[in-house]
């Protein structure tokens, strides 16, 4: 099968669909990370998936094009208007599928990525992401095209790359690239919001409400004293804490499991 413009839409519409059905989503974090930086300075860093841990996050072998009845000059005018004029010419002259593959990889330099998940009681992302369960995780309920900031997108996770129409719109295509990955890591249950940014920094950070911030959890190595301390902060700091959930994550005595326990504010 290969990947249509039609395909890629119906995609794109069932992730959106997904997501407007989904309360909340899920940071991990540490402790340090999560209160000073993400909570307090109501930001979110955006980086580069060339900085993540999975090797093949956006590769270039996850792209596979099927260039067949192309029009390559009329492909780079519209996905590539930016590129000078002599750029276009030396593309269309020396047409070559190793150029358009180049077109994508400088495009993908500008967008960036911050992660959620749609679980908040996964003990191997405590284990990863949450400094072995002394951090924190928290819930945010944000609309999935967050204002002209970012946009949600749900982790696809396929065991099979597809062949995609070399016609795709690029930034489509590229949206879809960055949202896909091998089924060994379904467990993390991945949402990603996707900015575009207009240099090719390998990170930025991005602001968002403190009304977005619904739930606060607390990994179980976590002590009650520190809780404490956080909420102290978070109240002095403007945080209506009425507005949020607090919760601690346990230790299941039963099973291989965490449970969570409410809070008092």
């Amino acid at each position: 099968m290969i990947l249509d413009k039609a395909n890629i839409d119906d995609i794109t519409r069932k992730d959106l669909v997904f997501l407007n059905q989904k309360k909340l989503i899920y940071k991990y974090c540490s402790y340090e990370v999560g209160v000073n930086d993400i909570i307090l300075k109501q930001s979110l860093k955006f980086s580069n998936p060339s900085e993540y841990n999975d090797p093949f996050d956006c590769h270039e072998s996850l792209i596979k094009l099927d260039l067949m009845n192309l029009d390559f000059e009329k492909f780079i005018e519209e996905q590539y208007p930016n590129l000078s004029r002599n750029i276009k010419r030396g593309l269309v002259r020396d047409f070559n599928s190793k150029y358009l593959y180049k077109c994508l990889l400088e495009e993908r330099k500008r967008f960036k990525i911050t992660c959620f998940s749609l679980s908040y009681n996964n003990i191997l992302m405590w284990s990863h992401y949450a400094d072995k369960h002394r951090g924190i995780c928290v819930g945010f309920q944000f609309h999935p095209i967050y204002h002209d900031k970012f946009i949600l997108t749900p982790v696809s996770y396929i065991d099979k790359i597809p062949l995609i129409d070399g016609k795709v719109d690029a930034y489509k295509m590229i949206r879809y690239w960055l949202s896909i990955k091998s089924n060994c890591w379904v467990y993390e249950k991945e949402v990603r919001a996707i900015t575009k940014s207009k240099n090719n920094n390998s990170f930025e950070y991005i602001h968002y409400e403190k009304d977005d911030i619904k739930e606060i959890i607390f990994g179980c190595k976590v002590s009650q004293k520190e809780i404490a301390q956080t909420q102290r902060i978070l109240k002095s700091n403007g945080f209506n804490l009425k507005k949020i959930a607090f919760k601690r994550m346990e230790i299941d005595e039963n099973t291989f499991k965490l449970k969570d326990s409410i809070l008092a504010t």
